[in-house]
């Protein structure tokens, strides 16, 4: 007696073997349906990059942001750290801190004291 596969069985093969996030512990039925880190390969669902980059932007410290990934020293650059923010708040949080840090790092600038001025 032969057997075909019917389409779960055949759309489970083709879908890959399943994948957890090791933040939140979600099991994916593909690794595809986790965002890679552009440089470093290390997968994550996109909530808990949302929350950890979040997080990070709340610190102020946006040029720093590392990989969730313990012990791995890749810095986010900004358009992947900008895509993992769901809110245009947060998007103008973070470049207004990108700003500020860059300006901070440059000694040939000072800050304006003027009310207002940027």
């Amino acid at each position: 007696v032969s057997k075909f596969p019917n389409s779960d069985e055949t759309e489970a093969k083709s879908a890959g073997p399943p994948d957890l996030c090791d933040v939140c512990f979600t099991m994916f039925p593909s690794p595809q349906l986790l965002p890679r880190a552009s440089s470093c390969d290390h997968r994550y669902c996109r909530a808990c990059w949302t929350q950890y980059v979040s997080t990070m932007v709340d610190t102020g410290l946006v040029n720093s942001i590392k990989c969730i990934e313990p012990g791995c020293e890749r810095i986010l650059d900004r358009w992947e750290a900008e895509s993992y923010l769901d809110s245009a708040t947060d998007i103008e949080r973070y470049r207004r801190y990108a700003s500020i840090e860059e300006a901070n790092a440059n000694p040939s600038k000072t800050w304006c004291l003027t009310a207002g001025c940027d």
